[in-house]
């Protein structure tokens, strides 16, 4: 163990004794105890897909290193859910030399139509902190320095494996028998994002994907509300965000302490409508696997809705879970008409 992680060890004694509390009852979540939520989400289409439903899978905050075979294990098992489509809400590594064991375990996945967009931690490798900055205030990576990761290779591997890069654009896809319009920012946590203007959808998708859009999904890594307002005032219907954790040390019900954003912890993991005054508010967030019942929404009342990922990871300096499961997400969107 070096100076640095040493020093880190005594400023932090305080909080880390605490976690050490935490971590020896049963309520630990091992950092590896992963499980698969299984939701569907009945929305309202303008037209009629070809198929009556679409499979998602929203993949967030894996936070790779390279001895996390495990971790890559459970990565590569996701193709088996058969999904129509894969969305990735970033920090997909840790460290650099993670970046090899992460394009090994989702190379099924990269047969599959995808997207994504990058974390904080797909820039900047992961660095020793106090755990307990987090009860404190929002750690955002603003005035970070130049990237450590290879964040570019990353990208063009995805590129051109066929996935599309969200990060400040927007782009169009034709997946399960869908046709859907995307739009996504780079990280809102280190102030990078910059929503772009519907002008800015390419001559090339119109021309690729004709006809009616049947589904608008907007990405983002951190939820952010002013991120979530713009995607919900430019028509958005359904949004995939992470960076969360879903609080990772939470009380009893996974009931969340912090988001490390602007976002209530209520709100730390889940599906639930936006805005959060909707009608339907008081229900949600759905936490676990079940069905939004979102069936007496009409073409008039129809909220965006909104599913943060409690995340695949941790920091590696932070490798625990309170009341806290890692997840990878299904969602099943069946399509129904207007009313």
């Amino acid at each position: 163990m070096g100076a640095n992680h040493l020093m880190w060890l005594r400023r932090t004694s305080l909080g880390a004794a605490g976690i050490a509390a935490a971590v020896a009852g049963k309520s630990v979540q091992n950092a590896h105890s992963y499980v698969v939520r299984r939701r569907e989400l009945q929305l309202a289409a303008p037209s009629s897909p070809n198929a009556s439903q679409l499979r998602i899978l929203h993949i967030s905050d894996p936070h790779l290193t390279a001895w996390h075979h495990q971790r890559g294990k459970f990565l590569s098992s996701l193709a088996e859910l058969a999904p129509d489509l894969v969305v990735v809400t970033g920090d997909l590594l840790a460290t650099a030399p993670a970046l090899p064991l992460l394009l090994d375990s989702i190379t099924e996945l990269l047969d599959l139509p995808g997207a994504f967009v990058f974390g904080s931690n797909d820039y900047y490798s992961a660095k020793p902190k106090d755990p307990t900055i987090y009860l404190r205030r929002n750690t955002s990576h603003r005035g970070e320095k130049t990237s450590d990761l290879p964040t570019e290779e990353l990208r063009q591997h995805l590129v051109d494996s066929g996935w599309l890069d969200l990060n400040n654009t927007r782009a169009r896809v034709t997946a399960g028998g869908w046709e859907i319009e995307l739009s996504g920012v780079n990280d809102p946590h280190m102030a990078a994002d910059h929503y772009p203007e519907r002008a800015r959808a390419t001559e090339k998708d119109a021309a690729c994907h004709p006809g009616t859009v049947d589904l608008r999904i907007g990405l983002s890594h951190a939820p952010y509300q002013h991120v979530l307002d713009q995607m919900h005032a430019d028509g958005c219907d359904l949004v995939f965000c992470g960076h969360t954790h879903g609080g990772q040390v939470c009380l009893p019900g996974q009931r969340a302490l912090v988001t490390n954003c602007d976002l209530p912890p209520r709100y730390a993991s889940g599906i639930f409508p936006w805005p959060l005054n909707s009608d339907l508010g008081n229900q949600y967030p759905l936490l676990g696997d079940g069905r939004a019942p979102a069936s007496e929404i009409t073409a008039e009342a129809r909220p965006m809705w909104v599913q943060v990922s409690a995340g695949i990871g941790t920091s590696p300096f932070t490798p625990f879970r309170v009341f806290c499961p890692p997840e990878a997400i299904v969602l099943d969107v069946v399509a129904d008409q207007l009313v």
